[in-house]
């Protein structure tokens, strides 16, 4: 069978995305128990979706989630396989 054309669920608007806060890249690495230079890295290689405010780099949290949730699936699929 073929997957629909369009995702069953639409896609969150920036409100719903921001509506739990926002993180810097340091609040983030502190919020994923990750380095720094682990989340410039993932900004970097576009997994983790930024927005500015003037200056500022910010991610919001419900991103930060997202990302983070990518690795605790890999990690579940790849458990049996050690």
């Amino acid at each position: 069978m073929a997957r629909p054309a369009t995702p069953m669920f639409p896609e969150p608007t920036a409100e719903e995305i921001c509506s739990e806060g926002a993180l810097s890249p340091d609040g983030a690495a502190e919020f994923t128990s990750l380095s720094r230079p682990e989340i410039d890295r993932a900004i970097a290689r576009g997994e983790i979706e930024i927005f500015r405010y003037g200056r500022r780099v910010l991610i919001a949290k419900r991103e930060a989630v997202r990302w983070l949730a990518t690795y605790l699936e890999a990690s579940r699929q790849n458990a049996g396989r050690i």
